[in-house]
């Protein structure tokens, strides 16, 4: 392949959407670069069921090798409520679906578009960058790099997508639910031929057949209902008995048989669809919760008007999906709650499309694509929750709870807000979509009051809240808060020294007003870490305060709502920290708004994780531990990973201009390497000290293999096996840790104060690691792996004077892994 090549089009991403858009350019003519990173990824748990008009598109890309397929067809879904009543059918108008192996759609699709001679399937070929009409592409093995250029850039690469990184679009999609994957084998569904789903679990089942054997059933977990660790078990209490029964047996089966695999569902609002010549296509423009399972046929359905298109601006205003998207978000937020207002209204749904034909068909028609949809998708919906607010208020009358009727009137209103999204004229709901939640189409609006003196309620994770007008940006406050801001600010800084001096000294080497960002955002995570560490907590009150935080860091409550969960005579200077998070706001208040998004989101991100793991019961030996290293590595995402996303955004954002798409790419590919790493040297510095808390952070599974128990690693007679438990955790340590070198090396040499900031804390880990590797001080109390003072005022001199010269820092990074610590403090950098 030469270094450059030129095509008409090139598609970022070889999945079903993206070889389905190299067939569709392919038929008029066009020469396509097909570029797929990973052809393994097919393999994964994604998208299976294509409605009807899903289906004419693949018919008119690939009739012939679809035929050969002998996929399943689809007539419609029945829904089985968790209210009693019967079943509801919801018949397609005309055609069928089709539902078909993930694995298999791809490689019929794959397999039609290298029947086009001009189509060029580069498997293996990762998107680096896209600027303009230019791509640049890394080619394994040897991650050779060279260039292509394509007069149209189709970014058909999913939720994740480089393209649209690089196209400058913010990262605005929310987590929303996890959801597991069995295959059921030798049973009849309930309704053969139809999708099933089946309500009553912590989140709604989906139920199909992907071919004569076997039927796939998808298990939705909502984020805040998934314990850590959850398995097999966990999914046979929660849904074993809410399946139709002749379902049970095989599904108990599918679980014993395993593996059950994993997907995370994310909401992303359909408002970006590119910039110039680079358009987005599918997921990667965005992608709502796989209930409905619209997915593949929307991205299908884009990839055939971007064929026929040539306006940016005609095809993203054909390609908006509004009202499915709302129908999609508005489902499941009924059928997975589980307030008294949600479950109001789930009945009064059921009961409406069990008794309307024509509210039936309406429902298929939207999801079909209506674009007429809005004004029926209204209707109903009004109708559903005025019938939902007559049955909840005649409840709470019978009980004689005359008190009651105000909160029962507000809990039913919120449902009201996705009619009204529905025929609000565009230019007017533009604004809005773009930050819209699952849970509400206009979640900005509706935050926090704009001005008065007394508190409001608002519905915020299931329950009323009270707002505290102090956090009310008026005029008379922001003049208070800029009085207070230099005390509340040196108070920060003190604070920051006392709770981490380790992070404190690299935050000093950053200009003032990134220093500012991340000394806040770092106290955030310090007191999400105290929530996760306070002794003697039942393990409801410390999810209950996570949950307190959240609404505290989204402005949905007073920090004093949180302070009060704390010991203000504590001597701790992490407790102190906690009972004065109003201090770090009032602050955090004043900082640029560029800086506030990325600290909410990952700080938010890292409370889900902890509060999902703090939840985790204890062994038999009377330990809370990790399973296995894949659970290592998540429970290092939650709380250094997502600390490596917030450093990159500030970064990105201080930036600015001066960030180019190149950078920024390779920056994020490699944040949540940077905070995992140094989070392993971590764990494996402070083993004894986990242990005295009663924790282990080394998996189980790894001394299991090693035929230990956790409490044997403290036996000096296991010495030699307790060293083999912890080397697969050193390997990956390494692995991350070449990763956050990469990371550090693509901050631009000039500024170097970003990049000390980053070659410290990597300099340290790895002398720490070095350290630790083979030393019996890990499992013996009150003998820390810590490496001297003189080697830390070493590393600091070295990292100064080298920080812009890339070739010096690489042959530094090289020697730290093979110089033994006298070597090393002997010795003197050379320039």
């Amino acid at each position: 392949m030469n270094a450059f090549e030129s095509y008409d089009v090139a598609v970022v991403g070889g999945g079903p959407v993206g070889a389905a858009a190299a067939i569709a350019f392919a038929h008029q003519g066009a020469s396509v670069a097909l570029l797929e990173a990973d052809p393994r990824a097919a393999r994964r748990f994604a998208g299976e069921w294509i409605h009807p008009p899903g289906v004419a598109v693949l018919e008119w890309l690939c009739k012939k090798e679809l035929e050969n397929t002998n996929p399943c067809r689809g007539t419609g879904f029945v829904i089985f409520g968790d209210d009693g009543g019967d079943p509801v059918r919801l018949p397609y108008a005309s055609g069928n679906a089709m539902a078909l192996e993930h694995e298999r759609i791809v490689e019929v699709l794959r397999e039609a578009a290298g029947g086009f001679k001009g189509v060029h399937y580069l498997s293996g070929h990762r998107v680096v960058s896209v600027q303009g009409r230019n791509l640049v592409v890394e080619r394994k093995p040897g991650k050779i790099r060279h260039e292509i250029r394509a007069e149209r850039v189709l970014g058909a690469d999913g939720r994740s997508s480089i393209v649209r990184r690089c196209s400058g679009f913010e990262e605005n999609s929310t987590p929303l639910s996890y959801m597991a994957s069995a295959e059921l084998r030798g049973v009849e569904l309930p309704f053969e031929g139809m999708g099933h789903v089946v309500l009553g679990g912590p989140g709604p089942v989906l139920l199909y057949r992907i071919d004569a054997e076997r039927i796939r059933a998808c298990l939705d977990v909502p984020c805040q209902s998934l314990p850590a660790g959850a398995g097999a078990q966990f999914l046979w209490k929660s849904f074993g008995s809410v399946l139709p029964r002749q379902l049970r047996g095989s599904f108990r089966q599918a679980l014993e048989r395993g593996p059950v695999r994993w997907a995370n569902n994310r909401f992303r609002p359909r408002t970006d669809f590119g910039v110039e010549n680079i358009w987005l296509v599918g997921d990667a423009v965005g992608h709502v919760h796989p209930l409905t399972a619209i997915g593949l046929t929307v991205g299908l359905l884009d990839v055939a008007c971007a064929a026929r298109t040539t306006s940016l601006k005609e095809y993203a205003a054909e390609r908006q999906s509004y009202v499915p998207e709302l129908l999609a978000n508005a489902l499941y937020a009924v059928f997975s709650q589980k307030d008294k207002s949600a479950l109001s209204m789930r009945r009064a749904l059921l009961e409406l499309l069990r008794g309307s034909e024509s509210q039936r068909k309406c429902t298929m028609g939207i999801l079909m694509g209506d674009a007429e949809g809005a004004l029926d998708f209204a209707r109903a919906f009004l109708r559903t929750a005025g019938g939902a607010a007559e049955a909840r208020l005649s409840e709470v009358v019978a009980q004689g709870r005359w008190l009651a009727i105000p909160s029962a009137l507000f809990d039913n209103a919120r449902w009201l807000e996705w009619p009204s999204a529905a025929v609000l004229p565009r230019p007017f709901r533009d604004p809005w979509r773009r930050r819209s939640s699952p849970s509400s189409p206009w979640r900005k609006a509706v935050r926090i009051p704009l001005n008065g003196a007394r508190p409001i309620k608002i519905e915020a994770f299931g329950r009323d809240s009270m707002i505290d007008p102090a956090w009310v940006r008026t005029p008379e406050r922001m003049t208070a808060l800029k009085n207070n801001s230099s005390s509340d600010w040196e108070w920060c800084e003190r604070t920051l020294r006392d709770v981490s001096r380790t992070f404190s000294e690299p935050i000093r080497l950053l200009p003032e007003e990134l220093g500012r960002a991340l000394t806040l955002g770092y106290l955030l995570c310090r007191v999400a870490d105290t929530i996760e560490d306070l002794p003697n907590l039942g393990r409801e009150q410390r999810s209950e305060m996570f949950a307190v935080f959240l609404q505290v860091l989204e402005g949905r409550c007073s920090a004093s709502e949180l302070e009060r969960y704390f010991q203000a005579d504590s001597a701790s200077p992490e407790m102190e920290l906690a009972c004065n998070v109003s201090t770090v706001l009032r602050v955090f208040d004043q900082q640029p708004e560029q800086f506030h998004g990325p600290t909410r989101r990952w700080v938010g991100e890292m409370t889900h994780g902890m509060r999902l793991y703090t939840e985790r019961p204890t062994g038999p030996d009377g330990i809370i531990a990790l399973y296995t290293l894949e659970d290592l590595e998540r429970y290092c995402y939650f709380v250094a990973g997502t600390v490596g996303h917030l450093v990159t955004d500030l970064f990105v954002s201080h930036l600015g201009e001066r960030s180019p798409s190149r950078l920024e790419s390779e920056l994020r590919e490699h944040a949540e390497a940077f905070g995992i790493g140094l989070q392993l040297v971590n764990i494996l510095k402070d083993v004894t000290d986990d242990f005295e808390c009663n924790k282990s952070y080394i998996p189980r599974s790894l001394s299991a293999a090693q035929g230990l128990s956790l409490p044997d690693l403290f036996d000096p007679a296991h010495r030699r096996a307790a060293h083999a438990v912890v080397a697969p955790i050193f390997t990956r340590a390494r692995a991350h840790l070449d990763r956050a070198l990469t990371y550090t090396l693509a901050v631009p040499e000039k500024q170097d104060k970003l990049r000390l900031f980053c070659l410290l804390p990597l300099w340290m880990a790895v002398r720490t690691l070095m350290l630790a590797r083979g030393n019996d001080d890990m499992f013996t109390p009150l003998r820390p792996v810590k490496i001297s003072r003189q080697e830390v005022a070493q590393i600091i001199a070295e990292c100064t004077r080298h920080a812009r010269d890339d070739a010096v820092l690489r042959g530094r990074y090289a020697r730290l892994w093979s110089e033994p610590h006298e070597t090393f403090e002997a010795q003197r950098s050379v320039g």
